[in-house]
C-alpha cells in the first residue's frame, strides 16, 4: 500500500517532516536519528514508509532506511508498544 515517498522537504520540525510530491504533501513522523540525516528543506529526500491506521486518519512513519523500518515493524508486533 504505502511502501516509499519521493519528494522535497517543504518543512522540518521536531519530530516530522512535510514533503511535497507533485499534487500533495504529505506530514512523515520520522525518528530523531532519520532527523539527524534529513536534507534541509528544498531538497530531494526519499523515505520508506509504514502506515498507521487510525479512526482519526492515517498516520505515516517515514525512515532514509528500509532497515529502520523493518526494525520499526518489528518492535510493533511487541505488545504494549506503539509507534510513537
Amino acid at each position: 500500500m504505502f511502501e516509499r515517498l519521493k519528494g522535497v522537504i517543504e518543512e522540518i520540525g521536531a519530530d516530522n517532516v512535510v514533503v511535497g510530491t507533485d499534487s500533495f504533501s504529505y506530514i512523515v513522523n520520522i525518528s530523531l536519528r532519520t532527523l539527524q540525516d534529513i536534507p534541509s528543506p528544498g531538497e530531494r529526500v526519499e523515505l520508506f514508509l509504514h502506515p498507521v491506521f487510525r479512526d482519526s486518519g492515517i498516520d505515516l512513519y517515514g525512515f532514509d532506511r528500509k532497515d529502520d523500518r523493518d526494525i520499526f515493524r518489528d518492535l510493533l508486533s511487541v505488545s504494549k508498544i506503539g509507534p510513537k
